[in-house]
Parts: C-alpha cells; sequence; structure tokens
C-alpha cells in the first residue's frame, strides 16, 4: 500500500511540474515571440480518463462501492450505453473511451461527450467546448465553421435557436455556458429529419438528460471559477426528483474582461494600377462583460410510455467598451491628407427568453414513438456606439456621431415526429414542421454634428421588417440487408419571405418550395471495419439582417449594407468515410466533395480616401475537396490521445466581382489532445488547435493557433479543484487580407484570451457517485440512426 501511495505521489509531482513549467513558459512568453510559433489550432475535444486505476482505488471509499454498487436507474426503452440501436443489428453501436473523452460514430453523425472537457468544467463557454471538436472551429468573433466553411447551422436538442443565430449569436456561442450540455453532434451530410439549412451541416447541442427512474432527492453540482485579470464566473446545476416528476435546471453569471487591439492598413489604386489613397488605422478597446443565466426543465411520467415536458430558458448579456482609434490617410502622392483621433464607447445588450413543450408517447416495440413539439423564443439585441472624432487634418474640431441599432427575433417552432419498427429490421421514420421567423431592426443615429446630443438624422433612421414561414414534410427509411444498411430520405418544404422596409415603403414577396433527397450507405465488412456513403442536398439561407439595405455607418472608413435581391445558397454535398475500430483504437478517414451555387459573400468596394462599403452578393460557384482524418487511441491504461485534421483545395468563381478568372487555394486544420491520468485523483489535459490558412472571395485569411491546458484534483467524491490555461502562448490572434487589382487591405485583431482560471467544484446527491459514462439515447432530441 506504501509503495502504491509513493507512486501516486511521485506521478503527482511529476504532472504538475509539468503543468507548471508549460505554464510558467506560457506567462513569460512575449506576445511578439509568441506569434512566431505554430501553434495547433482548431477544435478541440477535451477528455477525462476514466481508468482500470481509477476502479481500483485502495482507499476504503470505493471498497464499499464495489461491495453495494450503486443502482443506476434504466430506461427499458432506450439503448443503455454503447449498445446498439433496436433495429440496428447490421451496423453494431459501440462507444470509444479516449481517456473518458467518449466518441460515438453513427451512421449519419459523430458524436462527443464534453462533460468531461477541464475547460468545460471550469465554467467554459459554448465556444470553447465546440473548438475542443474536431473539424469545428470558432473565431475571435464568435463565428463557428466545420471544415473551413461557416455556412453551420447550431440546434438545440434537434430544435432551432434563436439565441445562436442572428446577430448576438457570436456573442451568446462565447458566453453560455457549454456545462449544461453533455454532448455535441456533428453532422455534415444530415438526414431528411432535420432542415437541410446549413452549407457545412448541422452541429447539435444535447443538453444534459433527465432519466425516467431513479432514487428520490436532489442532485448536482456547484462551481466557482476566478482568474488573476479579474474574470470569474460561478455556476450551479442541480436536480431533483420525486416520483413520477422531475426537476432540472441551472443558474450561472460570468464576468468577462475584455482587451484588444487592431490595426488596419489600406491602398487604393485605379485602372491602371496608380496608386489613389493610403490610409492606416490604430485600434483599442478596454471593457468588461457580464453575462447570466436561469433554466429550468419539468418532466412529468404520465405513465411508463407517456412523458410530458416544460422548460424555459432565459440569458442575459451585456457589454460595454472604451474604444479609440488613430486614423492616418494620405493621398496617391503620399501627401498626408488625413488625421483623426476617435474615441468613444459601443455597447451591446443581448437578451433571450425561451419556453417549450414536450409530448412523448412510446408504443408497444423498440424505438416506436410519437412525439410533439412546441417551442417560443423571443431574442432581441441592442448595439450602440458614440464617438468623438478630433479631426487634426484637415482642422474641423471636435465633431460626434452615433449609431443605435435595435433588433428583435422572435422564432416559432413546432414539430411532430413518428418513429417505427419495420420487418426484416427496419426503421421508418416521419414528420412535421412549421418554422416562423419574425424579426425587426430599427436603425437610427446621426453623423459629423458638432454636439454629442444631437437629434438623430431622418437621412440615418430605418425600419425594417422581415417574416419567414418554412413549412416542412419528411420521411426517412432505414433497412439493413445483410452487410448493406441503406437510409435513404426525402424532405419537402415551402418557403414564404416578406420583406417590408417600412421607412421607404417598399414590400416584397418571395415564395418557394423544394424537395431534399438524402441517401446514406454503410457497409460493414466485419466487426472492425465499415465504409459509410452518403449524399444530402442543403442550402444556405441568409440572415434577416443581410436583406436590408439601409447603410450603417460603423466608422468614419467602414459602412455596410445589406443586399434585399439575394438568393439561397444551393449545396451539393457528397462524403466517403472508411471507420475502423479495435479496442480502444478508433480510426476514421473522411472524403468530402461539396459544389455550392449562389454562395452569399462580403464584398468590399471602395469610395475613396480610404473607405470602404461592404455589400452582400451572390457568388456563381465554389467548390470543396479534401480529406478528413480522426484518430483516438489508449496508448497505456492512463494516456490517451486524440487527433485529427483535415484539409482541402477550394476554388472559388468570383469573376462576376471583378476578377478575371477563377481563384483556387489549399486550407488546412488540425487539433489534437493528450489526456493523462496521473494518479485516481489527478489528471492533466493539454489540447492544441490550428486553423490554416483560407481563401476568400477577395483575399484570405491567416492561420491562427491556440493550446489550452487542464489539471484536475479530485480532494474526495464530492470536491474538486482545477487549475485550467486558455490559450496558454497567446497565439489565437486574427488576420485577414484583400488583394484586388483596386484594393489592397490588411487587417489584424489581437485580444487578450491567454487566462488562467482557479476553480472549485462540488458534487452532491447522485450527481457525486454516478457513473460518468452517457448514453446515446434521445431523450432530448439527439441520437437517432444506426450506429457503429
Amino acid at each position: 500500500m506504501s509503495g502504491l501511495l509513493q507512486d501516486g505521489a511521485r506521478r503527482r509531482r511529476l504532472a504538475l511540474t509539468c503543468f507548471a513549467s508549460v505554464l510558467a513558459l506560457a506567462c513569460l512568453s512575449a506576445p511578439a515571440a509568441a506569434l512566431a510559433q505554430t501553434d495547433p489550432n482548431d477544435p478541440q475535444t477535451d477528455d477525462q480518463p476514466v481508468t482500470d486505476q481509477d476502479q481500483q482505488k485502495p482507499d476504503r471509499e470505493h471498497r464499499r462501492r464495489r461491495r453495494r454498487p450503486v443502482q443506476k436507474p434504466v430506461d427499458k426503452t432506450k439503448p443503455t450505453a454503447g449498445a446498439p440501436a433496436a433495429g440496428a443489428t447490421t451496423v453494431p453501436g459501440v462507444t470509444v473511451n479516449a481517456g473518458r473523452q467518449s466518441m460515438h460514430t453513427s451512421i449519419d453523425r459523430i458524436t462527443y461527450d464534453i462533460s468531461h472537457d477541464l475547460q468545460v468544467q471550469a465554467g467554459g463557454s459554448v465556444a470553447d467546448a465546440l473548438m475542443d471538436v474536431p473539424g469545428v472551429d470558432v473565431d475571435l468573433n464568435g463565428k463557428v465553421s466545420i471544415r473551413g466553411d461557416s455556412g453551420v447551422t447550431i440546434l438545440v436538442d434537434g430544435k432551432p435557436s434563436s439565441l445562436f443565430s442572428g446577430p448576438g449569436a457570436g456573442q451568446a456561442l462565447q458566453t453560455v455556458p457549454a456545462d449544461e450540455y453533455e454532448r455535441v453532434e456533428v453532422m455534415t451530410n444530415p438526414t431528411a429529419e432535420f432542415a437541410p439549412d446549413g452549407s457545412a451541416g448541422i452541429i447539435n447541442l444535447v443538453t444534459k438528460k433527465t432519466r425516467r427512474g431513479g432514487a428520490k432527492g436532489v442532485s448536482g453540482s456547484t462551481r466557482a471559477a476566478v482568474s488573476a485579470d479579474g474574470r470569474y464566473n460561478v455556476g450551479l446545476n442541480g436536480s431533483y426528483h420525486n416520483g413520477n416528476l422531475t426537476f432540472t435546471g441551472g443558474l450561472f453569471v460570468r464576468h468577462e474582461v475584455q482587451r484588444g487591439n487592431s490595426t488596419d492598413t489600406r491602398e487604393g489604386f485605379d485602372a491602371s494600377g496608380a496608386p489613389l489613397f493610403t490610409t492606416d488605422t490604430l485600434g483599442a478597446t478596454r471593457g468588461d462583460r457580464d453575462s447570466w443565466a436561469a433554466r429550468g426543465k419539468f418532466d412529468y411520467d404520465v405513465s411508463d410510455a407517456t412523458r410530458l415536458s416544460l422548460g424555459f430558458n432565459f440569458f442575459g448579456s451585456n457589454s460595454s467598451n472604451r474604444a479609440t482609434s488613430d486614423i492616418t490617410g494620405a493621398d496617391g502622392s503620399g501627401v498626408v491628407d488625413q488625421i483623426l483621433d476617435r474615441t468613444g464607447h459601443t455597447d451591446t445588450d443581448l437578451m433571450h427568453s425561451t419556453v417549450e413543450a414536450d409530448f412523448r408517447h412510446d408504443f408497444a416495440g423498440d424505438e416506436h414513438n410519437f412525439t410533439l413539439s412546441a417551442q417560443r423564443s423571443r431574442t432581441p439585441f441592442d448595439s450602440s456606439q458614440h464617438f468623438e472624432d478630433d479631426n487634426i487634418v484637415p482642422a474641423l474640431g471636435d465633431l460626434f456621431d452615433e449609431q443605435i441599432t435595435d433588433s428583435r427575433t422572435d422564432l416559432t417552432d413546432l414539430k411532430a415526429d413518428y418513429q417505427r419498427p419495420m420487418p426484416a429490421n427496419g426503421r421508418f421514420k416521419a414528420g412535421y414542421e412549421l418554422k416562423i421567423e419574425d424579426d425587426l431592426i430599427d436603425n437610427e443615429g446621426f453623423q459629423s454634428e458638432p454636439v454629442a446630443t444631437a437629434p438623430s438624422d431622418p437621412a440615418e433612421t430605418d425600419l425594417f421588417h422581415f417574416n419567414r414561414e418554412i413549412n416542412a414534410f419528411y420521411t426517412t427509411y432505414e433497412q439493413p440487408i445483410g452487410k448493406l444498411t441503406i437510409l435513404g430520405g426525402l424532405r419537402y418544404e415551402t418557403s414564404r419571405i416578406k420583406i417590408d422596409d417600412i421607412t421607404s415603403n417598399a414590400v416584397d414577396h418571395n415564395d418557394q418550395w423544394r424537395l431534399y433527397p438524402t441517401l446514406h450507405l454503410a457497409w460493414s465488412f466485419n466487426d472492425a471495419n465499415q465504409l459509410v456513403l452518403s449524399y444530402s442536398q442543403r442550402v444556405s439561407r441568409p440572415q434577416p439582417q443581410q436583406f436590408d439595405p439601409f447603410q450603417v455607418i460603423k466608422s468614419p472608413l467602414n459602412i455596410s449594407e445589406g443586399n434585399p435581391d439575394l438568393k439561397p445558397q444551393e449545396t451539393q454535398s457528397y462524403e466517403a468515410s472508411y471507420r475502423y475500430r479495435q479496442g480502444t483504437s478508433n480510426y476514421i478517414a473522411t472524403l468530402f466533395y461539396k459544389d455550392n451555387t449562389g454562395a452569399v459573400t462580403t464584398v468590399q468596394d471602395s469610395l475613396g480616401n480610404g473607405v470602404l462599403l461592404s455589400t452582400l452578393e451572390n457568388l456563381d460557384q465554389s467548390k470543396s475537396v479534401g480529406i478528413e482524418l480522426i484518430a483516438a487511441k489508449h496508448l497505456t491504461p492512463t494516456l490517451s490521445f486524440n487527433i485529427s485534421g483535415d484539409a482541402s483545395w477550394d476554388q472559388l468563381d468570383a469573376r462576376s466581382l471583378g476578377f478575371a478568372q477563377l481563384r483556387s487555394g489549399y486550407s488546412g486544420r488540425a487539433r489534437g489532445s493528450i489526456n493523462w491520468q496521473v494518479t485516481p485523483q489527478d489528471t492533466l489535459q493539454l489540447h492544441a488547435n490550428y486553423f490554416g490558412q483560407r481563401l476568400t472571395p477577395q483575399g484570405f485569411s491567416e492561420p491562427r493557433a491556440r493550446i489550452n491546458l487542464g489539471y484536475r484534483h479530485k480532494f474526495d467524491r464530492h470536491l474538486s479543484a482545477l487549475i485550467t490555461v486558455q490559450d496558454a502562448f497567446d497565439t489565437f490572434h486574427q488576420r485577414s487580407v484583400i488583394e484586388t487589382p483596386t484594393l489592397d487591405e490588411d487587417s489584424r485583431s489581437f485580444q487578450r484570451t491567454r487566462v488562467v482560471f482557479f476553480s472549485l467544484i462540488y458534487a452532491f446527491g447522485y450527481e457525486a457517485r454516478r457513473d460518468q459514462d452517457f448514453d446515446y439515447g434521445d431523450d432530448n432530441g439527439g441520437g437517432g440512426g444506426n450506429q457503429q
């Protein structure tokens, strides 16, 4: 026993030494030196090992648990963890634990457990969690992409969310705590069961389950995290079970410090290539962001076969930043003709509320049920900026400008789904969905006034209303035939759009209907090897604010406007995936090809003197072909790794934007994680992401990288302490370049994303002793499809 304890102490000291060494190196690294490093930066998947050693703790409490194991409630209507779904015997189900990070493959998706990610446990945001998922990236503005494609739809429990779409989506992703979700489902070629929105595919966030049955009482966990620079977050998640009634809920509060700097250099040329102007802008922001959330869900089991659910979710986030910028401009001959010092503040307020109700009835037979759900949400997002401009050259003195935008999104979603087993282990699904989105955008402000309290300029005032109604019917049929499994689907959608620019009294309508077919084929060579082929037809619909033609003056050099003539992007998506699984090893290689027509892209046009107008246009065509590799393996019972990467060749037809020929280029992304269960009480994690250069219609974006570290010590089954480091080497910066015949621009953004958090987590009740493995049932709208 003493030998075991001494060995554990030595390993703990070694782990702490490694962690402290990397942390010290990160803290001492100068940002300039860090920028020269190449650190992997792509979605990470935090893993926390569950090992044989953890099952053989020498302490008395663990021996007691072995003699009297906790009885885990079983929902007989759902497959148990790691078990194949009913009717899915051809393609067996398996869960691969890569150091307590569970990755699960299905015929139409890959599922990742995020509940053991130490960044998530320390109060990390949804954006932090998504960056740990293979193929997924989140930039500094909270914009999500899969394999470099930003056409991503984010669902919550299989339902659309106005919180994670629209103008406030980035802020929400960077502040909503990820610990209310237990897994992330990535569907790059979803079946017809899901709306076809998003050229890149769907990310489905699945909330933590409320399982039927179980002991009466209260369980949950609470956490508190603080950093040296004044950031903190506090959270509480819990559940109460009594008979047929279960309540789950959570509360959280977060305070963030926002620090950033930016540079922007622009050069304009005439048709012959002669210089017209040059501008240089240095900017800085300093501010804070405060967020809070409250959620709850009641589940009542009317009988063993029928469940009624009622849930709510409230979220608020306020950001206030003081911003300064120094602008210097020169004419084509290099003579300075503009010097401007700009000082002011920007504020954003995001509020969200959702109420939902669900009904589920299970019939006799496996996976034979009917579900009905209704959801109503409202998401107001308000932004304002107030600035004083000191015009030194030309000597115009102090002038003031103000821009206020108030927007509101109302979303109504009704869904009815029915599934049943069919002969020969087949499975049939059918459903209906009604989605109504109603948006109101109100802009007002003034420019270049001599007083800060000037009234709004009528020319800067606009009221825009957008309404979109989508009716959809779908059906899928899954049939195993020997070693082959076929999953086909068809979705029929009608879309009705009404655009009303109330200020200009301009009204437009657009009615469409489309069929969206999907097909998935899985061939199992044996228990270890499988080939999956898939096809889906997808659409990327412009966001409501992208239709608004009103010009928003963001700064003296930046103006943006929407385009009411935008058309949806159509995508044909093909994939071939080879999967190998043996013991704790899991390898996936996927070839993908996407053919896009009418992609919506931002176009920058020079208005002279360094002023750029950002508009939206439809590209003629774009293509992307590439390969993605994922590998997860236990090297030892206590050490595991998970690595992934993808590379693609992209081609853009931007000839309608002034380019003489097609543009093409290569891009790549990579991520990796190492998870070490140092002792039964100590866990060490390292995650590295890399997001390579990406082609844009008028230029390219530079690579970005990030390394995260995490260490956890469990004092007992109730109390744990964590140290987590985000962006350890301060390398997660952003650079975009525009290179056209008439405009060159180099724009860079540097934000303070390196932060060290110290956290305490206390678990109580069932949460303190439950088995940490999760199952893949679809109580919350996830799951489905044959599993491998």
